[in-house]
């Protein structure tokens, strides 16, 4: 019996263990920053709410052709006392129509076209900033994440290192200074390892919530970042182009339906000094003659009330003016952000090619060489660890520069409204 219940036992661990695993496994999930860019275009709220503003916007426009509602009437007239509805003197059933002049259906169809357009620059915009944000995100998702294991290597470096001056302290090898000055070296190393996880976790955080709008999400607990921050030189003549491309960017496409639906609106302004119309049919049977009929035509004219036109189409115009700046003024603040990011991109591009070929092997070749000479014993042992972690800080710094580089070509991209790949 206890055989069979342990065999029991060993059955259910295997059968149940993979799925225990499984679970968790679940939202851990590799990306490589095309992965999450790719994501977060599918999941992100504001995508659904820039796609939102497009079904409004084209649903209003279904709606620029609809007619007022009819009226439909019924009147009885003339009931002498003591009688029937059937002896009334008038009877009459009417069916009532109104309807604006033709030409401001079609001015207003064609000023709601243009603001559905500009919903779908809209949506392109916020897809151009979301992968922005995205990259960016992850950029520092990967900064610190290479920051904090770097950390932890001064740390171990830090404590070893102060294992050491205790050691000779307490044999009298060393004095109170050196020892201080190792333990103190090693509680700002525990620090900035705190200071480094912290900083990781709110990049993560960051990055997951550009990914689906949610701090805490079911789907993503955890990123594997895939990618690695490097220096990938960009081409002289994507820049070229991509500075081409500037006057197709999605803010001017959006700055040009602006204008274009604010002028549209100006003629649909004036376009009210024009009359309605209203229909009238109607049938009616006098006093014992049934089967009369008739039509009637009314046309509504601007008379009394001009002032109310001038408002309409001043409004209109002044709107049209501030479209008209507001294109100017976009233009003019891409050309900014372009020449800024692109300042940023060349000096940080010095930085990461003088750290190449200088700062990190210059770095490199002490450590080296405090490493040669310590085995010879021509260096002491503070002297090695100290050349170590040199290099650490070096190889931080350099982490730092090359981030920057990299977000330098996010905001280019950002700028020309497309990837520089």
């Amino acid at each position: 019996m206890i055989k069979r219940i342990l065999c029991l036992n060993v059955l259910l661990f295997i059968i149940l263990v993979p799925h225990v695993l499984s679970a968790m496994q679940l939202g851990s999930m590799p990306m490589t920053m095309q992965d999450a860019v790719q994501y977060a275009v599918n999941y992100n709220p504001r995508i659904h709410q820039a796609k939102a503003e497009i079904e409004k916007e084209t649903a209003i426009k279904t709606g620029t052709w609809s007619l007022p509602q009819p009226e439909f009437i019924i009147s009885y007239e003339g009931m002498p006392r003591g009688t029937r509805f059937e002896t009334w003197e008038s009877r009459k059933i009417m069916f009532g129509q109104s309807i604006e002049f033709p030409l401001k259906y079609l001015f207003r169809i064609k000023q709601q076209s243009l603001l559905v357009e500009r919903a779908g620059h809209a949506l392109d915009l916020e897809k151009l900033k979301l992968t922005s944000d995205v990259k960016d995100a992850y950029v520092d998702a990967l900064l610190t994440k290479r920051k904090y294991s770097l950390a932890l290597d001064n740390l171990r470096l830090s404590s070893d290192l102060l294992e050491k001056a205790k050691l000779r302290y307490e044999l009298g090898e060393e004095g109170s200074i050196d020892y201080l000055r190792a333990k103190l070296q090693k509680d700002r190393s525990e620090n900035a390892v705190i200071t480094a996880g912290t900083n990781h976790k709110e990049a993560m955080e960051k990055l997951i919530l550009l990914l689906t709008g949610k701090k805490d999400d079911a789907a993503i607990t955890e990123i594997e970042l895939i990618d690695s921050l490097k220096y990938v030189p960009v081409d002289i003549k994507k820049l070229e182009l991509g500075k081409n491309s500037l006057s197709n960017h999605f803010r001017l496409q959006i700055a040009e339906k602006e204008l274009k639906a604010a002028s549209s609106g100006l003629v649909l302004a004036k376009s009210s000094y024009l009359p309605d119309f209203n229909f009238v049919y109607f049938k009616e049977n006098m006093f014992h003659d049934p089967g009369f009929w008739g039509m009637e035509f009314s046309m509504s004219l601007p008379l009394w009330f001009i002032s109310d036109q001038r408002g309409q189409i001043a409004e209109a115009r002044a709107a049209v003016k501030s479209a008209d700046w507001n294109r100017v003024h976009e233009e003019n603040h891409l050309w900014s952000e372009y020449r800024t990011a692109l300042f940023a991109l060349r000096e940080t591009e010095k930085q990461v090619k003088r750290f190449n070929e200088e700062i990190l092997r210059e770095a490199e070749q002490v450590f080296e060489i405090a490493s040669l000479n310590y085995k010879v014993g021509e260096t002491s042992y503070i002297d090695l660890i100290f050349a170590q972690q040199s290099l650490i800080e070096t190889r931080s710094e350099y982490l730092d520069v090359l981030a920057a580089y990299n977000k330098s070509i996010i905001r280019i991209e950002l700028a020309i409204g497309h990837p520089l790949e």
